[in-house]
C-alpha cells in the first residue's frame, strides 16, 4: 500500500468518525436557543394567529422598524398588516434562518409576509 492510499484512508476514517460523532451529538442534544429568542418565540407562539407579518433579523431591523409605524403605513396605503418584530441583537445567518424555521413550526394561520 502506498503512502498516498494510506493517508487517504486515514483522512476518510477521521472524516467519517467526525460526521458520525456530530450526528450522535445532534440527535441527543436539543438545539440551544438564546434567552432573548426563547422569550420572543414563547410570546409569538402564544399569539401567533394575531400576526400576519413577521420581521426577522439583526438589531438593525429590531431598532429601526417599529411595528406600530409599519402597520400604520401599510394601513394608510390600503394594505393593513399586524406585524411582529422578531429582530435580535447580532442575529445573522444562519441563526436568523433557524429562528424563522422555529417561527414557521408554530404554524401561524394568518402569516402572509416575512421580512428577513
Amino acid at each position: 500500500m502506498t503512502a498516498k492510499v494510506r493517508n487517504f484512508r486515514l483522512v476518510a476514517i477521521a472524516l467519517i468518525a467526525f460526521v458520525a460523532t456530530s450526528a450522535v451529538i445532534h440527535s441527543l442534544l436539543p438545539p440551544m436557543i438564546p434567552k432573548g429568542v426563547a422569550a420572543k418565540l414563547k410570546y409569538f407562539s402564544e399569539h401567533k394567529d394575531e400576526f400576519d407579518t413577521v420581521i426577522v433579523g439583526t438589531s438593525q431591523l429590531y431598532y429601526s422598524v417599529s411595528p406600530k409605524i409599519f402597520d400604520a403605513t401599510t394601513r394608510e396605503n390600503g394594505m393593513p398588516t399586524r406585524t411582529f418584530n422578531f429582530g435580535i441583537d447580532a442575529m445573522h445567518p444562519p441563526e436568523n434562518f433557524f429562528v424563522l424555521d422555529q417561527i414557521l413550526k408554530t404554524k401561524p394561520k394568518n402569516l402572509k409576509s416575512v421580512l428577513l
